[in-house]
């Protein structure tokens, strides 16, 4: 029965492949121009707090998964497909475990290590990327490289944060600079990989 059920998962998500893959670009061009704008509205709004930063990144993540979940219910509509399906359950709930973990060491470090922010941008893609990387065993290998490369960017920036604690005195300046490292990476990297994915959907069409 286990060996059907995971045969009748692969053959869905085989035939399903076409409408994860055009539902994916919009919600990389959102992620993107979310993260991009999320850091320029941050700089704007002075937010200079570890608090702050946690609230304002969890606020556009959520709004990112939001997005994308709306918009993969749309094409799955439109097709007259249901939407949660086992294999959309797989998918999401691969991704859950990092994806949890990242929201609660951003709330351990706002409020046990407030003073160590200059570390969260990098364990963020870290675990972000392991998110992309499970759940891309049930999508498109693209996914697994892109879980890859937030992987190696997020350990990039951990080693570039150091190793000795920041003193509060600069935490407002250590927030700034975090903002800046979300929106280059995060923005960025979906950025460019929605490009990638509208250039090579455009091409299998003509």
């Amino acid at each position: 029965s286990q060996a059907a059920e995971t045969l009748q998962v692969i053959r869905t998500l085989m035939e399903r492949a076409v409408l994860y893959r055009r539902a994916l670009a919009p919600a990389m061009w959102f992620a993107g121009a979310g993260a991009a704008g999320g850091m320029l509205s941050a700089w704007s709004l002075r937010i200079q707090s570890t608090g702050g930063f946690v609230g304002w990144w969890g606020m556009v993540g959520g709004l990112t998964v939001l997005f994308s979940m709306i918009w993969m219910r749309r094409e799955a509509l439109r097709d007259r497909e249901p939407f949660w399906t086992l294999p959309a359950r797989r998918v999401a709930f691969s991704m859950l475990p990092a994806l949890v973990a990242g929201a609660g060491l951003g709330v351990v470090t706002w409020l046990v290590h407030p003073g160590l922010i200059q570390w969260l941008p990098g364990l963020w893609m870290i675990l972000y990327g392991s998110a992309l990387h499970a759940g891309g065993f049930f999508l498109a290998r693209g996914i697994r490289w892109l879980g890859w490369l937030f992987i190696v960017l997020g350990l990039a920036a951990v080693a570039q944060a150091g190793t000795g604690g920041l003193s509060r005195l600069y935490v407002a300046d250590e927030v700034a600079r975090c903002h800046g490292v979300m929106g280059a990476v995060f923005g960025g990297v979906h950025l460019v990989y929605a490009a990638y994915l509208s250039l090579t959907e455009s091409r299998s069409v003509l």
